[in-house]
């Protein structure tokens, strides 16, 4: 019958909701595409962001567009309904005229009864399922690009992570400099403390040489012993001595000094160097951050 023939044909079957979840699934696969990411880690530069971003804004385009069209299309379907409903009853009305006149026409005619009844069921599946057909065809191919976007989305997300690594492997480089250049300061400081405090000692002697040079020479004048005159004159060899011993640590330090202030200019750009990277890795965190949400 023409009941039958519509509750039971597969395409007949066919509705609004089968539209609206094959559309709600690629939505989902789109919207929250399963990507790990570490949450504690992140980084990228404003021009790298802007790219992706407009993929996201372009896919959440097609996806309004999309859900407005399924609600237009829902909206058609329900007038389809109702005109397919009026159509109804106007074919059930002839089906029941045609009953009764082939009721009342010979047994050999009930073959052509039966084709009409076909007939009418052929034309009520095309108004009310050929429609739906161009429609679910229709989905599926918005579903595949919506798919591909979604799938570009992802590669660029990898590469953006790859990124974020290799930052955060250069900022760990640049930790590791940074520590050698202040360990290296700090031990030029103590090389300098030790080179200066040498030096004071070698004054403090060549002061102590002189007083006693000039305690020998004092000697020396109410003297005229040849003892005396031996004395003085060790005296003055050891304050030679003493003075070439200052003279040779202050040239040391002069020497140590360039390399001192080289080695403070080194750990001040090497903090000045690893300021971009913050910056960098911390774009990077905000913009991953966005591909997440």
């Amino acid at each position: 019958t023409l009941e039958d023939c519509k509750d039971d044909s597969p395409d007949s079957t066919v509705t609004v909701h089968t539209v609206a979840a094959a559309s709600e699934l690629s939505l989902r696969r789109l919207v929250k595409p399963k990507i790990e990411v570490n949450n504690e880690e992140s980084a990228e530069e404003e021009q790298m962001v802007s790219f992706p971003q407009a993929y996201v804004n372009q896919t959440r385009d097609w996806i309004a567009n999309l859900e407005e069209t399924i609600v237009q299309k829902e909206v058609e379907l329900e007038r389809r309904d109702a005109e397919f409903a009026v159509v109804k009853e106007g074919l059930m009305a002839q089906l029941e005229q045609y009953r009764c006149e082939m009721a009342e026409r010979p047994t050999n005619e009930g073959n052509l009864n039966t084709n009409m009844e076909v007939e009418i069921a052929k034309k009520v599946v095309a108004i009310k399922v050929e429609p739906l057909r161009e429609e679910v065809e229709d989905t599926r191919k918005l579903n595949k690009e919506l798919e591909g976007n979604a799938e570009s989305l992802h590669i660029y997300v990898r590469r953006l992570e790859k990124d974020r690594a290799d930052a955060k492997q250069r900022s760990i480089e640049m930790e590791k400099e940074k520590e050698e250049a202040v360990k290296a300061k700090e031990k030029m400081e103590m090389e300098n403390m030790k080179m200066a405090v040498e030096v004071a000692n070698l004054q403090a002697k060549v002061e102590e040489l002189r007083e006693r040079l000039e305690l020998g020479t004092e000697i020396l004048r109410s003297t005229s012993s040849e003892n005396h005159f031996g004395a003085m004159e060790a005296l003055e060899n050891r304050l030679r001595d003493a003075e070439k011993a200052r003279r040779a640590a202050v040239l040391q330090v002069m020497e140590w000094r360039p390399k001192y202030q080289e080695a403070l200019s080194t750990c001040d750009e090497l903090a000045r160097s690893r300021a971009p990277d913050r910056e960098k890795i911390k774009s990077l965190e905000q913009s991953l951050s966005r591909k997440r949400e």
